[in-house]
């Protein structure tokens, strides 16, 4: 559909002619209305993500919050001097920071805005629980390697594939 004026814009003569696209006087092109876009078929994926996201980010807060305390309650010298009890809190402050980004993250991905800082606070999360796993994969105790499983490993899969499904819709991102 074209948008024709009655006067031409630049030099103000009227214009006779039923479709020109430049003015017969003056030669300034005339506005036509572009094609309507098709609208984006909008997908539960951006949902989906924003809710695996979040859930993983409250998985890491709640070790974060567990291994802050259990580092924060140790009320002997020696055991601050310790290696593990300084990972508890490494592991610990990356969880909760894992937690802001994730969750931030995944509300982004939830109203579909700001795809960029989505993606960037989901890949946080994923790499909360890359430090989750292995810092304690590397504290000596066997047991310690199962935890880090039981806790890093629903950390990395959630938001992995939080971040799968945010970055496979990013045309539905405004």
């Amino acid at each position: 559909m074209l948008i024709l004026p009655r006067s031409c814009p630049r030099c103000g003569r009227s214009i006779l002619d039923d479709a020109p696209f430049f003015c017969p006087y003056c030669g300034v092109g005339l506005a036509v209305a572009s094609a309507p876009t098709p609208p984006t078929k909008k997908t539960g994926f951006p949902i989906a993500g924003g809710i695996l996201a979040i859930i993983g980010s409250c998985i890491a807060a709640f070790i974060g919050i567990l291994m802050l305390m259990v580092s924060a309650f140790r009320s002997d010298a020696y055991y601050y001097a310790y290696d593990p009890y300084l990972r508890y809190f490494f592991i610990g402050f990356f969880g909760v920071l894992g937690f802001a980004f994730g969750m931030t993250g995944g509300i982004f991905s939830l109203k579909r805005k700001h795809f960029a800082l989505s993606i960037i606070g989901i890949s946080l999360l994923l790499l909360s629980g890359f430090v989750t796993l292995l810092a304690f994969a590397l504290m000596i105790p066997y047991a310690s390697i199962w935890a880090g499983l039981l806790f890093g490993l629903p950390i990395i899969l959630l938001s992995l594939s939080g971040l799968i499904f945010t970055a496979t819709s990013k045309g539905e991102f405004t």
